[in-house]
């Protein structure tokens, strides 16, 4: 089976999420019944680790819609660095909705809770991958390389709906 390259999967998520005009379907009467749907959805990514040390926190809520970017270096006590990196703000409603639809259409809810981490892997990034979506959670936990590929695909759609909003 070919596998195709993280870039090229994030940018055409980047590319849907930025020209989409309507709801996945592209029914634009339905794009109120979507939105609410998910204005109670949220997804966040948690990764922590890697060779900087740093913890990372991506996140979309439907609520508003809105999204929140920070990265800290790791320490014992949580508020002992500022943030390195932050932004917060709103999303386009079609772009959060879309997000969340590809997150619903991956079969999230059935995947394993945890896949553990790499065996010598010390450099590797741990992440918590949080969905809650039509009144479901799921958390799961990997690696960068035990991390199974909806959960990839999930991590890397949300990273460019935030960059894409950061962007602008």
């Amino acid at each position: 089976m070919n596998k195709v390259h993280p870039v090229v999967i994030a940018v055409a998520v980047a590319s849907l999420l930025a020209c989409s005009s309507a709801t996945p379907g592209g029914d634009p009467a339905t794009a109120s019944l979507d939105h609410a749907r998910y204005a109670a959805a949220e997804i966040e990514l948690v990764g922590e680790g890697g060779l900087a040390a740093f913890a990372t926190r991506h996140r979309v809520r439907g609520e508003g819609p809105t999204f929140l970017f920070t990265r800290h270096r790791i320490c014992s006590v949580p508020s002992c660095q500022p943030a390195l990196d932050s932004a917060a703000g709103a999303l386009a409603t079609r772009t959060a909705d879309s997000l969340f639809a590809v997150a619903e259409g991956l079969g999230l809810f059935g995947l394993k809770d945890d896949y553990g981490i790499t065996v010598g892997g010390a450099d590797m990034i741990t992440y918590t991958l949080r969905v809650q979506l039509g009144g479901r959670t799921k958390t799961v936990r990997a690696d960068d390389g035990t991390m199974p590929e909806p959960m990839r695909r999930v991590a890397e759609a949300l990273r460019s709906t935030i960059d894409a909003a950061r962007a602008k």
